[in-house]
């Protein structure tokens, strides 16, 4: 790819910074900036999925709105994303968002009325890298209503960052000497009072069950709740249960999407 000087320094700048993360999760901020000028992107991303479980980790260069509600909408509705399957079966290739589903569907979808619409995500581009044991690692870049799509181009520059990207997440794991360790720095402690006494006054929980529900939606694993909570993982199942009960959900997918409803309905 022929890149005029400008572009060419920030390529090499986004390489450098992604060898600094692979060393110092810290440091993804610092490629996100880089990777995003690179791009002329309005925001980029590195996540990491568990399919299998649901679960979403993720550093975002611009935050604005991509708090626990918004970003739990969204791994609450993954398995109806249109865009997924083909992120997920074409690894190392950097895709936009209209090479793999029509516009039409994709703004019909749940996914985008419900998740990117709030948080001004009309365009998106995305390259996964595998990471074993049905996880994948995710780079992102989105753009705005206003901004011009994603092109061919775009994909091809993103494609000289990939081989970088993948040993990056290499290095950090065998550092870590833990093949599925995280890429991401750990998520910091979570707690939002108000949104804890809101699920309290709205759905009648109990503050421990507001908790436990306000650090589920932010996505902690019921083990990571027992031990913030210090109470047995069975204990923090019954209570589960218990706010199923309380707020109509049947499984965990579901109990995010009604509490991130009523959070944007009551805020």
């Amino acid at each position: 790819m022929n890149l005029d000087s400008a572009r060419l320094g920030q390529l090499l700048t986004a390489v450098d910074l992604v060898y600094a993360a692979a060393l110092d999760a810290s440091q993804w901020k610092p490629f996100l900036g880089a990777a995003a000028v690179l791009l002329r992107a309005d925001n980029a991303y590195v996540s990491e999925i568990a399919h299998g479980n649901g679960t979403l980790e993720y550093v975002v260069l611009n935050a604005e709105n991509w708090d626990s509600v918004s970003v739990g909408r969204y791994a609450a509705l993954m398995d109806e994303d249109p865009r997924m399957p083909a992120f997920r079966q074409s690894p190392y290739r950097p895709l936009h968002c209209r090479m793999v589903v029509p516009e039409s569907k994709l703004r019909q979808s749940r996914v985008y009325l419900e998740a990117l619409k709030p948080l001004d995500i009309e365009y998106t581009l995305v390259v996964g890298v595998p990471a074993g044991d049905d996880i994948t690692n995710f780079l992102g870049f989105t753009r705005k209503a206003v901004s011009p799509g994603f092109n061919t181009e775009d994909c091809e520059l993103v494609a000289e960052l990939v081989p970088h990207l993948a040993r990056a997440f290499t290095v950090h794991r065998t550092l870590n000497r833990e093949p599925s360790a995280s890429v991401l720095p750990p998520p910091a402690p979570w707690r939002d009072e108000s949104k804890e006494k809101m699920l309290q006054r709205v759905f009648a929980l109990s503050p421990v069950q507001a908790r436990l529900t306000a650090l589920l939606t932010a996505g902690r694993t019921i083990k990571e709740i027992a031990s913030i909570l210090e109470i047995t993982e069975g204990s923090a199942r019954q209570y589960l249960q218990r706010i199923f009960g309380k707020t109509g959900a049947k499984r965990q997918a579901d109990l995010v999407r009604i509490v991130g409803q009523a959070l944007m309905r009551y805020s």
